[in-house]
């Protein structure tokens, strides 16, 4: 079938995601004619339902205010579009990468090292969109101490030690 260059159909993109509360996610709408050719979309109304207080703004910036499914909206005319984001209070894992980008269950670091790790948020087998300040960040003080960032520093103790880095994530 030819184009017809009418708005059919609003697609809104990225199809699902998972959002930490307090996160927020850009949503994007993409047009389409009865075809399945692109049509372009000027200046769609993005909305939620009115019962939620997550939020949408002019720009299609969602951001995580309530625990649960939350359906956004885009509207241009008559032609509306929707898409589901669920949104995470607590995720069910906490995944910690080094500064080579590598997830890491265990290390060995020599005295007065530096390493910068970050985290990855997970519900189930998705991964959560969250920012980095979102972890907060912690150590056994036996072992060194760790920054808000994430950035630690090892002891200069003489002797081995072991001890643990923790990070927690989330409202709670």
């Amino acid at each position: 079938q030819k184009p017809t260059g009418i708005l059919n159909k609003i697609t809104l993109y990225p199809l699902t995601s998972y959002v930490l509360i307090d996160n927020s996610i850009d949503i994007t709408a993409k047009g389409s004619d009865s075809s399945y050719y692109a049509v372009p979309i000027t200046n769609p109304e993005y909305y939620v339902d009115e019962n939620r207080i997550s939020t949408i703004d002019e720009n299609g910036k969602f951001t995580a205010k309530e625990n649960g499914t939350v359906t956004v909206y885009a509207k241009s005319g008559n032609v509306i579009g929707s898409t589901n984001i669920v949104c995470i209070e607590k995720p069910t894992n906490i995944r910690i990468k080094n500064n080579k980008n590598s997830y890491v269950d265990s290390l060995n670091i020599n005295r007065k090292d530096e390493m910068s790790f970050t985290a990855d948020a997970y519900a189930g087998y998705n991964k959560l969109v969250a920012s980095s300040d979102s972890f907060k960040w912690s150590c056994d003080e036996i072992v060194g101490t760790i920054t808000e960032n994430g950035v630690f520093t090892a002891t200069d103790n003489v002797k081995d030690v072991s001890g643990n880095i923790y990070v927690n994530v989330g409202t709670a």
